[in-house]
C-alpha cells in the first residue's frame, strides 16, 4: 500500500519526535510511505534519515517555486474543484481563514504529488492547518484521508467538525482529546482513540538501585510554562536540603531557561542541576538503556484553554525501559498513569513531588516494583507496534471511502 503521511514540520526542526517510532512501525508493516512536511522549517533532523528508513521524503517549501508552479497547474486542470475546496477553507473564522489560505498552494502541489506517486490514502497529523492542506489535497486527488488529533490543535478548532466529517476516520491520541472534540461539534461515530505509542525494547538491563550514588532525576520536556519545571526544582531543593544526594537534568530548550537557572541559584542547588538542551532521541534513549537515569518526572500543569498534556510519549519512552516515572493529574496523563498506580500528584505541589521521589530514593523494593510496573504498563498498552497496526487497519478498511466536503 502507498500511504502519504503529512506532518507539520517533521523531519525538520526538533519537534514531532514521537513520529519516528510510528513511521518505522508502519514501514515494518509493509507500507510504502511518502512523508510530506507542510512547513519544512529549520535543519533536517540528524536522528532520522529517510534513505536509511526506506521512506520517500517530499519536502518542498511552503511557497517554493515548484510549489507555486504545481499549484498553478492544479488550478488550471481542476479549476472548479480547486475553487470549491479553497472556499471551504475560507469558511472558517477570519483568523483561521487567513492561516488556511497560506497553505493552499502547498495543498494544490500535494494533490499533484499524491496523484503522481499513486498514493492510496493520506494520513495527516494535527487538525489545524496541516489538516486543512491535507483535506484539500485528498479531495482533489480523489483518495480517502484521515487525521490524528493531538491536543492544542483540537482546541484551535480550525474547522474541526467539518474535517472530522470529511475524513474517512479521525484518530485521537487520548480519550480526553476525543471528548473535547465532541464538545466542539465533532461527530463521535467516525472517531477512534489510538495512543501514539512508543518502541518497547524486547530486553532491558536490570534496574540498578542507586545506593551510594546520586539519585539522578531527568525531566525530558521543553522549558515552557505548561511543563511545570519550577515545581520539580523546588521538590529537588527540598530533598537536597534534608541531605538527599539528588541530581536533576533538564533535557529541553525553551524561553524559561534563564528563569529556571536563576531559581536553582536562589535555592542553592545550581551545582546539582544540569541543563542538557535539546537531546536527540537516540541519546535520550541511551540514557535509559545505560541506566544513567533513576527516575523521570514530568510536573505538568493545566493552564486552561486546552493548554495541558496529552498522553506524554516522553513518559512512555522512559517506562518502556523500566525507568520509574512521576507526573501530575493533569490533561490526559491519568490515562497513562491511573491514580491506583500511585505515580501522579496534584499539580503545583512541590512537596507532594518530593514525597514521591523520597519513596523511590529510600525504599529499594518500592523502587524496583515501580520500574517493573511502568515497563509492563507500556508493553501491554502503549506499544507503537500495536498502535500502528490499529491505525493501518483503519486505513485499509476505509481504502475506498470517498473524501467528503
Amino acid at each position: 500500500m502507498k500511504l502519504a503521511y503529512m506532518t507539520a514540520s517533521f523531519p525538520y526542526g526538533t519537534g514531532e519526535t514521537f513520529l519516528i517510532s510510528e513511521i518505522a512501525a508502519l514501514k515494518s508493516l509493509g507500507v510504502e510511505l511518502y512523508v510530506i512536511p507542510l512547513y519544512p522549517r529549520g535543519s533536517r533532523r540528524p536522528d532520522w534519515d529517510p534513505d536509511t528508513e526506506g521512506v520517500h521524503l517530499l519536502d518542498e517549501g511552503l511557497c517554493s517555486i515548484r510549489v507555486l508552479l504545481g499549484a498553478a497547474s492544479a488550478c488550471s486542470r481542476e479549476p472548479l474543484a480547486s475553487a470549491r475546496a479553497v472556499f471551504k477553507l475560507l469558511s472558517a473564522s477570519t483568523r483561521h481563514a487567513a492561516k488556511n489560505l497560506a497553505v493552499v498552494p502547498k495543498a494544490l502541489w500535494a494533490f499533484r504529488e499524491l496523484e503522481r506517486r499513486g498514493c492510496e490514502h493520506l494520513h495527516v497529523h494535527w487538525a489545524a492547518t496541516t489538516a486543512s492542506a491535507g483535506m484539500v489535497a485528498a479531495q482533489l486527488a480523489g483518495i480517502p484521508w484521515s487525521m490524528s488529533c493531538h491536543r492544542w490543535d483540537i482546541h484551535e478548532n480550525n474547522l474541526l467538525a467539518a474535517k472530522v466529517h470529511s475524513a474517512a476516520f479521525t484518530r485521537f491520541i487520548s480519550r480526553g482529546g476525543q471528548r473535547d472534540a465532541g464538545q466542539l461539534g465533532a461527530a463521535a461515530g467516525r472517531t477512534h482513540v489510538i495512543p501514539m505509542g512508543t518502541w518497547v525494547p524486547p530486553f532491558v538491563p536490570p534496574l540498578l538501585w542507586p545506593s551510594g550514588t546520586p539519585f539522578r532525576v531527568l525531566c525530558p520536556a521543553n522549558l515552557l510554562p505548561v511543563k511545570g519545571h519550577s515545581y520539580l526544582l523546588a521538590a529537588c531543593a527540598e530533598l537536597i536540603a534534608e541531605g538527599r544526594d539528588v541530581e536533576l537534568a533538564l533535557a529541553g530548550d525553551g524561553p524559561l531557561r534563564g528563569e529556571l537557572a536563576a531559581q536553582a541559584r536562589r535555592a542553592g542547588i545550581a551545582g546539582r542541576v544540569t541543563f542538557l538542551g535539546h537531546l536527540p532521541r537516540p541519546e535520550l534513549l541511551r540514557l535509559y538503556e545505560d541506566r544513567r537515569v533513576n527516575a523521570v518526572v514530568l510536573p505538568s500543569l493545566d493552564l486552561g484553554g486546552g493548554e495541558h498534556e496529552g498522553v506524554p510519549v516522553s513518559l512512555m519512552e522512559a517506562m518502556a525501559f523500566g525507568v520509574p516515572v512521576l507526573s501530575t493529574r493533569t490533561g490526559s496523563i491519568p490515562e497513562l498513569l491511573p491514580d491506583d498506580l500511585g505515580l501522579t500528584v496534584p499539580q503545583r505541589n512541590a512537596s507532594a513531588l518530593a514525597e514521591r521521589l523520597r519513596l523511590l530514593i529510600c525504599d529499594e523494593q518500592h523502587y524496583r516494583s515501580v520500574g517493573a510496573m511502568c515497563r509492563t504498563r507500556v508493553r501491554e498498552g502503549c506499544s507503537v507496534d500495536s498502535s500502528a497496526a490499529r491505525l493501518l487497519a483503519l486505513i485499509r478498511r476505509d481504502a475506498h471511502e470517498p473524501c467528503r466536503l
